[in-house]
């Protein structure tokens, strides 16, 4: 990818992707991937574990969860009911999502 692909992201370069800044970089970047499956095997299995810790749905949906308890401490106000819903289907999800994606 590029840095300005890269912004944001909880990634490291050389360790969960490859940062390029320009069109050569890039292509000699995929090349010596191509050429080392050892470090594409590595590179793979270090991204999908970031992908999985960071942004998977279950902790997507937890950080959202989390986001509401704020807002309604903040506010005062009781959580709706939506939200506790909400917290039972995620905790359901999570729990299935973390057996199916598994290799």
């Amino acid at each position: 990818t590029t840095e300005v692909g890269a912004e944001g992201l909880r990634t490291t370069a050389g360790v969960h992707m490859m940062i390029a800044r320009n069109p050569g970089e890039f292509a000699d970047q995929v090349l010596h991937l191509l050429h080392d499956p050892g470090k594409r095997s590595v590179m793979g299995d270090e991204a999908r574990r970031r992908v999985m810790e960071e942004y998977s749905w279950p902790v997507i949906g937890q950080r959202l969860l989390r986001a509401y308890d704020r807002a309604c401490q903040r506010t005062g106000r009781s959580q709706p009911q939506l939200v506790s819903r909400m917290k039972l289907n995620s905790e359901d999800f999570a729990g299935r999502a973390a057996g199916s994606h598994r290799r």
